[in-house]
């Protein structure tokens, strides 16, 4: 599926509205994730060829653009 620019737009919105919540929900829901840890998930996304392609269907640089945006997220909030 190719996404138009506008719908990118709005899909990179979206991922860092719900970015906010993610680590909190991952330490309520899934296991207690310190920033470090959630950045490493976020490095995972890149570095692991599984996930990247598995993210980057969605769009090409899409798992990097959610790696950057999770290290902002944990440089920020340290």
């Amino acid at each position: 599926m190719i996404f138009q620019f506008e719908e990118i737009r709005i899909i990179k919105a979206l991922c860092q509205v719900m970015l906010v919540n993610s680590n909190s929900c991952t330490c309520k829901y899934a296991f207690d994730c310190s920033l470090e840890v959630f950045d490493k998930i976020g490095q995972g996304y890149v570095k692991d060829n599984r996930f990247k392609e598995n993210i980057d269907q969605f769009d090409q640089g899409t798992a990097q653009y959610a790696w950057d945006a999770m290290s902002e997220y944990c440089r920020v909030n340290k």
